[in-house]
This record gives structure tokens, sequence and C-alpha cells, in this order.
């Protein structure tokens, strides 16, 4: 069996896709306040729990009702997750905010969540990194989620997508899970480590970094116009949804650098991207000075991913240029800065670092040219050895030195495999 095949049964296998309960819960809420309320623990500020009509939500789980006992505005509930049980004890509600006692933990103030996304959290991440694996294992992203209340033209979207890129490959790998008649889906997503990945699902779409070996429950409320992130590690995903506005800004950019020009040399060209870049950085400076607390972890992430993205069109500078070239000194500056300079994980930001190094090669294919038709430079769009003739050895050495970022010494065999699936890295 060639390792293609086994690595997609390998993705079968580690893809479960988990479909939603269908059958709801013995027991329901009794007609109260309580129903469809979400509710934000003050001190740590995450979604921690919520209860509807027909189950609660707690811990990226659904929980049926095994019993509910109502005392006025205060219930205690005993929930259901296949064999597991919990107690949870809500007091009463005064001014939005009630005391919410779940399992064995001490009772804690819980606030009602009304608005559109999470609040700003009272106080910033335990850890300012994403978690890096060291890409010594097949891990697992679960994305757990409700599309609550979905109108009869969503419904025809069919299954939840995660697509997710390449460092290498310029493709996608889609894993689905199967949503059920009232909206509930599991996707479980194979990773290397850390990865960037796109959540799609009719009108419903997000583009974000996902931490490897987490569970992550995600609410898209459509009656409410309420969407949000439950997990143990979710603020820097609530904060992506409630700071969409800046990849709205950076589109247009990303579609094409720049949007002036055209440009008489690289020089005014990369002074265009500097004061694009710095608006950018200047403005989510104000927001943390406004939000002190606002997640270091995403806004390192941001930066980060600004980054390569400003790295990307420079080496694109060349399309607007008369010359219809990028100078050696700025191809050069551009490697020495900001290649080997990659923020880690790689595969946190693999859409946007798959065309910075695919645009880095064809600048470098540009300084020794040859005929891009051959079968030299479609070996290299392959997964096959590379048979390199000796008068372009020199330029396709400076092309394997941007990928040494990439290897680790068990890894040596696979130098020459460039394209290939990123799963074939680390079997």
């Amino acid at each position: 069996m060639n390792k293609k095949a086994i690595i997609t049964i390998m993705l079968t296998l580690v893809a479960v896709i988990g479909r939603g309960q269908t059958l709801l819960s013995k027991h329901v809420l009794p007609s109260s306040d309580l129903i469809d309320t979400k509710w934000r623990n003050e001190y740590s500020g995450n979604w921690d729990i919520a209860f509807f009509e027909h189950f609660a939500v707690y811990d990226c789980k659904f929980w049926d009702y095994e019993s509910v006992k109502e005392k006025g505005d205060k219930y205690d509930f005993t929930l259901r997750n296949h064999n597991n049980m919990l107690v949870v004890k809500a007091g009463k509600e005064k001014n939005g905010k009630r005391t919410i006692q779940i399992g064995q933990n001490k009772p804690q103030l819980y606030s009602r969540i009304t608005s559109q996304f999470l609040p700003y959290y009272p106080k910033t991440d335990a850890s300012t990194e994403l978690i890096d694996n060291g890409y010594s294992r097949i891990d697992t992203i679960t994305i757990v989620g409700w599309l609550k209340d979905m109108p009869e033209n969503e419904r025809a979207a069919g299954a939840f997508g995660v697509t997710y890129n390449s460092i290498y490959q310029n493709g996608q790998t889609s894993v689905y899970g199967e949503v059920d008649s009232i909206g509930r889906f599991t996707v479980k997503v194979p990773v290397i480590n850390s990865h960037e990945l796109f959540l799609r699902h009719g009108s419903t779409s997000i583009s974000t970094v996902f931490e490897a070996g987490e569970t992550y429950f995600l609410l898209q409320d459509f009656k409410n116009n309420q969407m949000m992130f439950m997990g143990r590690n979710s603020m820097l995903q609530n904060m992506y949804l409630t700071h969409q506005e800046f990849f709205g800004r950076i589109a247009p950019y990303m579609s094409g650098g720049p949007q002036h020009g055209p440009y008489s040399s690289y020089d005014e060209f990369y002074k265009d991207s500097e004061k694009f870049w710095g608006k950018i950085n200047s403005d989510l400076d104000s927001i943390v000075k406004l939000h002190p607390t606002l997640s270091p972890k995403y806004t390192n992430y941001l930066r980060n991913y600004w980054n390569v993205i400003k790295a990307e069109r420079l080496a694109q500078a060349g399309n607007h240029l008369p010359d219809h070239k990028l100078p050696k000194a700025a191809l050069d500056e551009i490697v020495e800065k900001y290649w080997k300079h990659l923020p880690r994980p790689y595969t946190a930001y693999c859409s946007i670092i798959f065309g910075l190094r695919l645009n880095l090669l064809v600048q470098f294919m540009a300084l020794n040219p040859f005929d891009a038709t051959s079968a030299t430079f479609k070996s290299m769009m392959n997964d096959s050895d590379l048979d390199i003739p000796a008068s372009y050895r020199e330029t396709i050495e400076k092309y394997l030195s941007l990928v040494d970022v990439f290897r680790r010494p068990q890894y040596e065999r696979f130098l020459f495999r460039l394209e290939c699936n990123c799963y074939d890295k680390w079997q």
C-alpha cells in the first residue's frame, strides 16, 4: 500500500465525523427567563454555560436535563452527557447576573451575555504564545457547534466544513461534520500543530487559528444575532470575532498590494507599504490602549500574520513596477528580514506562508531564467524527486535554502519532496 493511500485511510479514521444528538432531553426547562440564556464568568470572562429549552451547553458539550427543580427564580439541575452526570445550581437573577455553581466548583458570579460577540475579558491570557507541539505528532482540533434557529435557506448548505491549507502545497484539505435536524455538529480535524482553519457553512464564515489538542464550541445564534466560542483557550477566537473589521481592511491589500500606483520604483512601493501597515498597527495600538486586557496572544498572532502578508506583497512588487522586475537587493532583504524570521508555528500562518514561498521562488527563477514549461520546473510543483540540471543548480540551491526553516534533522529524507502534503513530512 503506497503512502498516499495510508494517509487517506489515516485521515478517514482520525477525522471522525460526529453526529449531533437528534433525540432531545426527556426533561425541558419550564417557561422562564432562564431559557435561551448564555452566561459569562465575571472573573475569567469565559462563556462557561448556557441554558436552552431542551438541553444545556457546558464544557463544549451538550447536556440533557436529567432533572430540573425550580424554586422561584432559582434552579437545581442534574445534567447528563452520556454516562457523565453534573449538578448545577443557578441562583436568582439580579441586574442580569446570577451566582452559578457548576459541579464541585465554588459558586461564582455570572452575567448574562446579550451582546453580539463575547465582551472584552477582564484579564489577559495565561499564555501569550500559540501551542507549538514541535510537529512531533498528529494532533486533533475539535470543533463542536450549534447553528441555532438556522433559517431554511441555510440548511441547503449541508455538512459543516473545516478547510485548511498546507505550508508546502497549493491545495486544501476539507473535513466535514454532519449537521443534525436542529443544527448541531462535531468536526474532528487532524493537524500536525496549531493551525489556521477556515470554517464554512452557508453564511457562516470564520478564518483564524485554532490550537493543537484543543476543543472549541461555536454557537451561531441566528435568531438573536450572536456568535461566540466556548473553550478553555478560546479568547483569541472570540477577539477575532469582535475585531473582524481588521480583516475587512486588509482584504483589498491582499488582492493586489498597496492600492495606489503605478510605482516608478521599488522604494516608492516600499514606502507605500510601510505607510499602510503602520496605520493598521497604530489602530491596533489604540484598541489595546482602550482595552488593556485585550488578548496578547490575539494581538501577537495578528501582528505576525500581517508581517507575513507584508513580506508576501513586497515579493510581488515587481508586478507594479515599469520593468516588472523585483530588484535583487529587495529580494535579498525580504529573505533576510522576513523569510528567515517566520513566526511559529508555521502552520498557524500556512495560507500566506505558502504564497510568500511561491513568490520568492518565482523571483529566484527570474534571476536565473529558464523555460517554465520544462520538466525541472514542473517537478518543483509535484511531489517527485528533483532531477536538477547543473546549469540550474545554484538557483535551485537558493530556493532550497528557503525551506530550510521548515526542516528538522530527522526529516532529511524529505528534503527534495517540497510540494507533497504536509502530512507526508512528518510520517
